[in-house]
């Protein structure tokens, strides 16, 4: 028990409960509770089992190129965009992902990960450039005058640590990932026992429907069904083509 205790105590839903002292509750209350805490735990440790197990078969150096689908990993296909798109054309970021080959692939010389590919939205400044609210909306640019000199809209690989630290605050920005251009490692290397981490990705199992029989590998579907129980989906519905804001 005391063990079970201390792993779920990481989880903020249980974690009051499992230092209150045993007299001031009542037996059947803490015996359910206790369960819970076990059934959660075992749970825990099975997802990091099976990352583990698949890690020992496969790596992001020689597995490069699977979507989150377990499929071919399509392309973030940054030129197809700036040929439909030509206000978009981008001579300075004229394409993506850590290799620059239009694909998120995954190799371990890339520390940021950049293994998310997401439609970055378009706006324009006051003077008539075309430039991404993304980027002013996390923060990372200070105006849309300086948002323009960055990556313009189109598909766009970003960091996958980045998207769950990006998502606790902005959860509609769900909407903007392309699944079958982002890669497996961002399912198999995400931590359930991280909160961030496994709100993300429930939300891109959600989103990219990771759970039906489109999906061809097991673990992948186990993956998000353990995410799905562990960190439920939040009630409020989001717009990536609003402000920003969520409306409850």
């Amino acid at each position: 028990h005391d063990r079970d205790r201390r792993s779920i105590s990481r989880d903020g839903r249980l974690a009051r409960f499992a230092t209150m002292p045993l007299s001031s509750r009542s037996h059947g209350a803490a015996f359910g509770v206790l369960a819970a805490a076990a059934t959660a735990a075992s749970v825990m440790r099975a997802a990091s089992a099976t990352a583990f197990a698949a890690k020992a078969q496969e790596e992001e150096d020689t597995l490069k190129r699977m979507n989150m689908f377990g499929r071919e990993l399509q392309k973030c296909d940054r030129p197809a965009y700036m040929a439909a798109h030509p206000e978009a054309a981008d001579r300075s970021y004229p394409h993506t992902g850590y290799s620059r080959d239009d694909f998120c692939g995954s190799m371990t010389a890339d520390h940021g990960s950049h293994y998310v590919c997401v439609g970055l939205p378009s706006n324009q400044t006051p003077s008539g450039e075309t430039y991404s609210p993304f980027w002013t909306t996390t923060g990372q640019a200070a105006s849309p005058a300086k948002a323009a000199t960055w990556p313009k809209p189109g598909p766009w690989c970003i960091c996958m640590w980045a998207f769950a630290r990006i998502f606790e605050q902005h959860p509609e920005f769900s909407e903007l990932v392309e699944c079958e251009a982002t890669n497996y490692w961002v399912v198999q290397n995400y931590d359930l026992a991280k909160k961030s981490e496994c709100q993300a990705l429930e939300a891109l199992c959600r989103r990219c429907e990771l759970e039906s029989d489109g999906t061809k590998r097991d673990g992948i579907r186990k993956k998000c069904e353990m995410a799905r129980k562990l960190c439920p989906a939040e009630a409020e519905k989001c717009s990536a083509e609003n402000d920003g804001s969520c409306t409850p």
